[in-house]
């Protein structure tokens, strides 16, 4: 495939500009797993590798709803596991080595820059700002788009619309970055974008056409070769 000409980039957060799953997702499935494991109905050790499996199909916070109501939680116990799973208070973490470099090089290039991100928006603001990364990234620059996944229906697809828009180009010279095949991936397809998959979360291969790449990279320094013009 030829090298594509970009007008702007949309990117994800997590597992794409910090390593989300070891510093958050895991640590948080363990703290879902005990207040799981208080009532009775599952070993903690179950709770944990439960919300492995079904975060894998459904995301993290309907993994939670799926095994309180398979193994009968009350909605108490359900609302305590997710809100010990999605506490605001976010712990010291940073960006991948390269995170900075790579969004300071696209800026130089000439690439307006936009973040799309799912999750519970309190918690993504508050992992953007001890990212250091609202510098970049912020509602006053207008280039942070939120996707609550637990009140809206629709997955990325209309943030993402809604980033082309902000940046002033069409979708065919919009590249896409982020680590989900299901999600940013192909939505980003689905849009006619230019769909980069970044192979820094866990391991994923596609299930339908809609979810295949039109490019992988191993790490976020790649996108500056992969898009200079």
């Amino acid at each position: 495939m030829s090298r594509p000409t970009i007008g702007g980039v949309i990117l994800d957060l997590d597992d794409t500009l910090f390593d989300c799953t070891g510093l958050l997702t895991e640590p948080a499935r363990r703290r879902a797993a005990t207040v799981l494991a208080r009532s009775g109905h599952l070993a903690e050790g179950d709770a944990f590798h439960l919300q492995v499996e079904w975060s894998a199909k459904l995301g993290s916070t309907e993994a939670l709803r799926e095994i309180a109501r398979l193994h009968g939680f009350a909605d108490d116990v359900l609302n305590e596991a997710l809100a010990t799973y999605n506490t605001p208070d976010v712990p010291p973490i940073a960006p991948f080595p390269d995170a900075v470099s790579t969004l300071l090089a696209l800026k130089d290039n000439g690439l307006p820059l936009t973040l799309v991100t799912s999750g519970v928006p309190e918690r993504q603001r508050a992992k953007i700002e001890r990212l250091g990364l609202a510098e970049f990234f912020s509602k006053d620059i207008g280039n942070l788009f939120l996707h609550d996944p637990t009140a809206e229906q629709q997955g990325k697809g209309p943030h993402l619309s809604a980033a082309a828009t902000w940046m002033g180009v069409t979708n065919d010279s919009t590249a896409v970055v982020g680590d989900k095949l299901d999600s940013e991936i192909e939505a980003g397809n689905r849009l006619g974008m230019v769909t980069i998959h970044i192979r820094l979360g866990l391991p994923a291969a596609p299930t339908t056409p809609e979810q295949k790449p039109d490019y992988e990279i191993d790490g976020l320094a790649e996108l500056v070769d992969l898009l200079s013009s």
